[in-house]
Parts: C-alpha cells; sequence; structure tokens
C-alpha cells in the first residue's frame, strides 16, 4: 500500500470497509457535479419513458 492509504488507516481497513469508502467518495463526487439540462420533452412532462 502507498503511504498515503497507510497515513489514512486505509491499509488497516478491510476489504468490505474500503469499498464502503469508495462508494461514498464516489457518491460524494457525482453529488458536486451539476445536473445536465432537460431535454424539451422532459421539461413537458413527455420524457418519462413511460405511460
Amino acid at each position: 500500500m502507498t503511504a498515503i492509504l497507510q497515513q489514512l488507516g486505509i491499509d488497516r481497513m478491510t476489504v468490505a470497509e474500503r469499498i464502503a469508502l469508495v462508494q461514498e467518495i464516489l457518491d460524494s463526487v457525482v453529488a458536486e457535479q451539476p445536473r445536465p439540462p432537460l431535454s424539451e420533452a422532459k421539461r413537458r412532462g413527455r420524457g418519462h419513458g413511460w405511460r
């Protein structure tokens, strides 16, 4: 493991804990991304894909 992983204690985490950490990090990255603009169809309520 790299020094940063050791400094943060990640090297002492189980595989399941590391996977959960990665999921949390990815979720936080996604949450910070701007949402793409809605298409015209979705703005009009026709882009839901079901009827």
